[in-house]
């Protein structure tokens, strides 16, 4: 009985010293497990701090653009090259992508990136003062940094600064009816004044606006040449004053006056040795809505014609141009019918120096954008150019420009 005893306490003692190093085991291990549970909570907090705080910065980013494709077929082209597409009648496609980011930090600071690319285009195939498809990037399909800017808006005043990589024409020079080659005029005519020597390309600039209900003042300065090593050798600097009155009862109109001067390196006409002239000039650019479905627009553009820039083979005197536009119902009511004329004017000098004719290039353009759906239009386009290049270029027979644009926006 006593040897049983002694037995049944030695195994008790065993277990118990089992247990114990069971329950020591297990304590370790559960605090490992929690250690690591706090480590991936801490993780899981993290990233959800991060998630936040990209949503935030999302929250307020705008992103749109769109595709525009281009088809034209002109008649009696008339370039110099021998190596027309397709004789007299060359048929060419071209595309351009257009990607936007507007980024709103509060109500008086925002910035603006623009990337652009292309392809094609059919204005290699016509001599001419102004051409026929201002939508053409010939980048081959590079992606390229179009605008890049960041802008101030003082409260309260109506005043606003822009830096950065900007566009001349959204400063100078702007139309409700006619500035927007991807649905409105594609004729270069119509987007901007052929009489505007804009930069070579968007540079490095400074744009200053006022605006009211009654009327809007614009200052800007730019690199002329698109160069950024030196920024202020050669610049491009406009003014504008854009008046708002009601003409007719709540119907809104915009009267511009504007001047520029470019100090790119030109040459004199009469006097080749004068080859560090500048060019300068002014113009007006009007449209008003006539009625609920018709609006007008009007443009004139003066140039000094006594320069040339250096590389170019021609220089311009004036411009002007005119045109309606309807909203019609075909497809949507968002249908648009509308007509433009147009001249372009050679300089006098260049005329007289070289014994040309330089006569006055005029032109026609009518289109009709079909409203497909939201994101789609599709709009047939005829162009119409009497005295191509003057009367100066081998073919001097009036040009006919069939073509078709489909735009997809978002």
């Amino acid at each position: 009985m006593a040897k049983k005893f002694l037995c049944s306490c030695a195994v008790f003692s065993v277990l118990m010293l089992s247990g114990g190093n069971l329950f020591a085991s297990s304590g370790e291990h559960l605090e490992k497990e929690l250690e690591s549970l706090k480590e991936r909570l801490n993780i899981i907090e993290k990233k959800t701090e991060e998630a936040k705080e990209f949503k935030g910065v999302l929250s307020d980013l705008v992103i749109g653009g769109g595709i525009t494709l281009v088809l034209q077929n002109a008649q009696n082209a008339n370039a110099d090259s021998t190596d027309l597409y397709n004789g007299k009648t060359p048929s060419v496609a071209s595309y351009s992508v257009d990607l936007g980011f507007e980024k709103n930090f509060d109500e008086n600071n925002k910035m603006f990136i623009h990337l652009e690319t292309g392809q094609g285009s059919i204005e290699s195939q016509l001599k001419v003062f102004s051409n026929v498809n201002r939508d053409s990037d010939e980048s081959d399909g590079a992606v390229s940094v179009t605008e890049a800017w960041y802008e101030h808006t003082f409260a309260g005043t109506g005043l606003k600064v822009n830096i950065g990589k900007i566009d001349a024409t959204g400063g100078v020079d702007e139309n409700t009816y006619a500035n927007d080659e991807t649905e409105q005029f594609l004729g270069n005519i119509f987007r901007n004044s052929s009489a505007i020597d804009f930069p070579d390309d968007n540079s490095f600039g400074v744009k200053v606006a006022y605006e009211s209900d009654k009327a809007d003042v614009s200052l800007q300065y730019l690199n002329a040449d698109g160069a950024w090593q030196d920024v202020t050798k050669n610049i491009f600097v406009s003014g504008q004053l854009n008046l708002k009155p009601e003409f007719i009862k709540d119907k809104e109109g915009n009267y511009r006056f504007y001047g520029w001067t470019n100090t790119k390196q030109y040459v004199k006409w009469t006097d080749s040795s004068k080859n560090d002239e500048n060019n300068y000039g002014f113009g007006i650019s009007f449209d008003q809505q006539l009625t609920d479905k018709t609006g007008a627009f009007a443009r004139y553009g003066w140039e000094n014609q006594e320069v040339y820039c250096t590389g170019s083979d021609f220089s311009l005197s004036q411009s002007w141009s005119l045109g309606l536009q309807f909203a019609v119902k075909l497809i949507s009511s968002e249908d648009i019918l509308a007509v433009a004329y147009g001249q372009v004017i050679p300089s006098l000098d260049y005329k007289d120096v070289n014994g040309f004719n330089a006569k006055t290039e005029n032109h026609v353009e009518v289109y009709y954008k079909l409203q497909i759906t939201d994101y789609l239009s599709v709009t047939p386009d005829i162009q119409v150019i009497e005295n191509p290049y003057g009367g100066d270029a081998g073919n001097n027979d009036t040009i006919f420009v069939g073509g078709i644009r489909m735009q997809i926006s978002f």
